[in-house]
């Protein structure tokens, strides 16, 4: 149980005695006199400090609809190798979670490869962010089928996972299986099944990443959202790569039409106070050289410099909501569909279009320093 938990008492009014048990930065942990737990701010409590009680101040019949649907606004900070030290850790604008891509399962035996850094959870906790590392499967189908199908393995595994999460004292696990065969989608649900309730009963919230509705069987048939969904406390969806580094065609990487379509796809299966939109932070650069088509996938610094140096005439896309630039140099054409502030904040609508549970970004370290803030008014 944390925060983000469903609202389970909503006849708690001004008199109401609770007990307190935890104390967090602007939340109390509480449990009523029946014995009911949960969370509550503090500012709807008043101390009674004798009797090691506490009083609701005012009535909260409104405002305890809103008590755990803070919306989430989490990116991925991706590591490349071991962490060594926490240097450069500080304050992002409007991120309230932090999802370092740590931990990969590396071969039949379940070993798990750990580039983690307990200080850097320590310093991003002491920041007020929550820390959620990534596991993922190696984009290895055969090796997730022989270690999901047997429930031994599967029992294995999840405890070593919870041990090694519990040795740095994260609040969360976002789960990224991605290239697993059609076959192995039941036991991937069992999995999920299996890890939750372990996760939960050690106070850590459980995600997982899925892509949109497609008809290819590794990265999209693969995934029963409607079940996983049940078994998870969120789903990610990674809304983006609609062009992707070997498309036949040049195109955005995430133009909005296609991103709410994938949203609507999904929401068809997945609750949408479950369903968290994952947007990039990132573009790519089309090059159409001798008939034959490459692309390079580009920061928004990386892209930025290209389009300043080139000169490249950017004009905005009614279609794509992002701007689209081109320009032909030495018989090679070049095509970019670009995502910035201003994009972004399109796709972020959609969070309150459809009341989504928030907005996930890929990746730290991609975007440009005004993008921050731009997300955050567009959420808050």
């Amino acid at each position: 149980m944390d925060i983000k938990s469903p609202i389970v008492a909503k006849d708690i009014n001004a008199g109401t005695i609770l007990n307190v048990y935890a104390e967090y930065e602007s939340w109390y942990k509480v449990r009523t006199i029946d014995g009911i737990p949960g969370f509550i701010e503090k500012k709807y409590l008043k101390i009674n400090y004798t009797k090691d009680l506490f009083k609701v101040e005012k009535s909260i019949e409104e405002d305890t609809q809103d008590i755990g649907r803070e919306i989430i606004n989490l990116t991925w900070d991706y590591t490349y190798r071991k962490i060594q030290n926490a240097e450069g850790i500080d304050e992002i604008p409007g991120i309230n979670i932090i999802s370092p891509t740590w931990f990969s399962i590396i071969d039949n035996n379940g070993n798990i490869l750990d580039k983690g850094n307990i200080e850097y959870v320590k310093k991003y906790n002491e920041l007020g962010y929550e820390i959620w590392p990534l596991i993922n499967n190696n984009f290895d189908p055969d090796l997730t089928h022989e270690l999901l199908s047997k429930s031994s393995i599967r029992e294995k595994l999840i405890a070593d996972i919870l041990n090694l999460y519990g040795e740095y004292g994260v609040q969360g696990i976002n789960i990224d299986f991605e290239n697993v065969h059609l076959k192995t989608k039941d036991f991937l649900t069992q999995f999920l099944r299996e890890l939750y309730p372990v996760f939960k009963e050690a106070g850590m919230s459980v995600s997982m990443d899925v892509t949109g509705m497609s008809t290819s069987e590794n990265w999209s048939l693969c995934f029963d959202r409607k079940r996983l969904s049940e078994a998870v406390d969120y789903m990610i969806l990674m809304a983006y790569d609609q062009h992707w580094a070997s498309s036949p065609i040049a195109g955005s990487v995430a133009e909005y039409p296609w991103v709410e379509k994938s949203i609507l796809g999904v929401l068809e299966y997945i609750p949408n106070d479950k369903l968290i939109l994952g947007v990039p932070f990132y573009t790519r650069l089309w090059i159409e050289k001798d008939g034959k088509l490459s692309s390079q996938a580009l920061s928004m610094e990386t892209a930025n410099k290209f389009i300043l140096e080139n000169n490249i005439n950017l004009i905005w896309d009614n279609n794509s909501l992002q701007y689209y630039g081109e320009i032909e140099k030495d018989n090679i054409i070049y095509k970019i569909w670009l995502e910035d502030a201003k994009s972004l904040d399109k796709k972020a609508s959609l969070i309150h279009k459809y009341e989504l549970a928030g907005i996930a970004s890929w990746r730290k370290g991609f975007e440009t320093a005004n993008v921050w803030d731009s997300l955050d008014r567009a959420l808050n």
